[in-house]
């Protein structure tokens, strides 16, 4: 089985970024329409918990196994914050935030619970004792 862990930390860069990129086009489209503006306080917080995705992501690639279920959490933080303050703009990269998101979620937990050792019966040092 291929290890969970650098597709979960790649996951989790994307996401971030492409939530950073969404919260742009969303801020650009909302001098175009003020009814369907996110609020400055959950935009900056979306934004903020954005950034914080990515440095977690980082974090996983060199840090132990559990910052990945901090990536998690932020994770489910940023989908939490787009549902409350996204819920007015229907877009497909909104969309596609949370999707991206909710799939970092998942890949977190699994790259978290995912055991890297040896199982005993491949371990070299279990070797037949010929007396």
């Amino acid at each position: 089985m291929a290890r969970v862990g650098p597709a979960a930390s790649l996951l989790g860069l994307v996401a971030g970024g492409w939530n950073i990129f969404a919260y742009i086009i969303a801020c650009h489209s909302s001098c175009l329409a003020q009814s369907s503006a996110p609020s400055d306080l959950l935009g900056g917080v979306y934004a903020g918990l954005s950034i914080v995705l990515i440095f977690a992501s980082v974090g996983t690639l060199i840090g132990p196994k559990f910052v990945f279920y901090a990536m998690a959490l932020v994770a489910v933080l940023v989908d939490l914050v787009e549902g409350l303050g996204y819920s007015n703009v229907v877009n497909d990269d909104l969309l596609t935030t949370f999707v991206l998101t909710t799939l970092c979620v998942a890949l977190s937990f699994l790259a978290a619970r995912s055991g890297t050792g040896v199982s005993e019966q491949s371990n070299p040092m279990n070797l037949p004792v010929f007396g």
